[in-house]
């Protein structure tokens, strides 16, 4: 099986959520609810630097309160 965000050639969306979460989301696929586009379509090399500039951690952003 392939991963939908391993195509080097592909366009991308950066997404986040309420929690502080991201995802890398192939543009022809629908932005599920609860998330927003954080960085609109572009080359995967461009959302990961985005990615690699901006995010921190993995963890929730509440995930300190448990």
């Amino acid at each position: 099986m392939t991963n939908l965000s391993d195509d080097s050639d592909a366009n991308y969306l950066v997404l986040g959520n309420d929690e502080g979460q991201n995802s890398l989301r192939p543009v022809f696929v629908e932005v599920p609810a609860g998330w927003q586009t954080v960085l609109g379509e572009a080359p995967r090399r461009d959302c990961l630097g985005h990615s690699g500039n901006s995010w921190t951690t993995c963890a929730r952003r509440d995930s300190s309160r448990r």
